[in-house]
C-alpha cells in the first residue's frame, strides 16, 4: 500500500533546506525518488494524514491497486501515449537577424569602397560571397534544433554533423521563467528558461519559439500531472 511520506533535508544543486512529500510504498521508494529529485535526506516521516487514517488492530487495509494488473503495480514507466508530444517547435530564424545585418552590413560597405580603388576589384567580389556560407550556417544549425514537450519530459535535439539529445525529466521542472525582448514581441516569439532539479542540466533555455506563453503554461501543466501521477510535490523551504 502506498503511503505519504515527508522528506526532510538539503537540496544537493543548491544546499538549501527542502522539503518534499512522496508517495510511496517503502521507505526505500522514497529515498530512491528523493535522490532522483536531488534532495539529501537528512529525515523521512509518515505523512499525519496517513497516521490518522492508519486501519486500527484487526482491520485490513484496502488495496489501493486491486483489479489492477500484478504486472503493472508499483511501475512509474511510462505509456506509449504519454510520450505523444504536447508541444514541438524550433527556434525562430529572426535569432539570426541581427548577426545577418552586421555581416552583410560590413561587407557591402568593404566592397563598396574597395570598388573605388583601382585593381581591387576582385576582393571587393570576394568580400561580397564570402558571407554567404556562414549565413547558411547559421540558418542551418537553428533549422535542425528542435524542442519537444510530452508528459513525461522535455527534449531538445541539436547539431548538424554530430547530433546532440538532451533530455530532462517533467517533473523535475522547479520555476520557468519568460523573455520577451521588445522586438521579439513584434514579431510574435521569446525564450522560456526552464529551471529544474537536473544535475546535468539545471538551466534549459528554449530559445526565439513562437507562442512563448502557451508553451510555458502547457509546461506548468505537464509538470504538475506528472508529480501528481507520481505522488511527488517538492517544496523550497528558505
Amino acid at each position: 500500500m502506498s503511503r505519504r511520506f515527508t522528506v526532510t533535508g538539503t537540496d544537493q544543486a543548491t544546499g538549501a533546506p527542502a522539503s518534499v512529500t512522496i508517495r510511496a510504498g517503502s521507505l526505500g521508494e522514497v529515498e530512491a525518488v528523493a535522490a532522483e529529485l536531488g534532495l539529501k535526506v537528512g529525515s523521512i516521516e509518515l505523512d499525519a494524514g496517513e497516521q490518522a487514517a492508519e486501519p486500527q488492530s484487526g482491520e485490513a487495509a484496502a488495496d489501493p491497486l486491486s483489479g489492477v494488473p500484478s504486472e503493472t503495480r508499483g511501475s512509474n514507466t511510462a505509456t506509449p501515449s504519454s510520450e505523444e508530444p504536447l508541444w514541438s517547435g524550433r527556434p525562430s530564424q529572426w535569432l539570426n537577424l541581427g548577426s545577418w545585418a552586421a555581416l552583410f552590413g560590413g561587407a557591402i560597405a568593404a566592397v563598396a569602397v574597395l570598388t573605388t580603388v583601382s585593381n581591387w576589384g576582385w576582393l571587393a567580389a570576394a568580400l561580397a560571397i564570402v558571407p554567404l556560407p556562414w549565413a547558411g550556417w547559421r540558418w542551418l544549425r537553428l533549422r535542425l534544433t528542435r524542442y519537444e514537450l510530452t508528459r513525461e519530459r522535455i527534449r531538445v535535439r541539436s547539431g548538424v554533423f554530430t547530433r546532440h539529445l538532451e533530455e530532462i525529466e517533467i517533473y523535475r521542472v522547479k520555476d520557468t521563467e519568460l523573455t520577451l525582448a521588445f522586438w521579439q514581441r513584434l514579431v510574435g516569439i521569446g525564450t522560456v528558461v526552464i529551471h529544474s532539479s537536473d544535475q546535468t542540466r539545471p538551466i534549459l533555455p528554449l530559445a526565439g519559439i513562437a507562442g512563448p506563453e502557451q508553451v510555458r503554461e502547457s509546461i506548468r501543466q505537464a509538470c504538475e500531472a506528472s508529480r501528481r501521477a507520481r505522488g511527488v510535490r517538492e517544496l523550497d523551504v528558505s
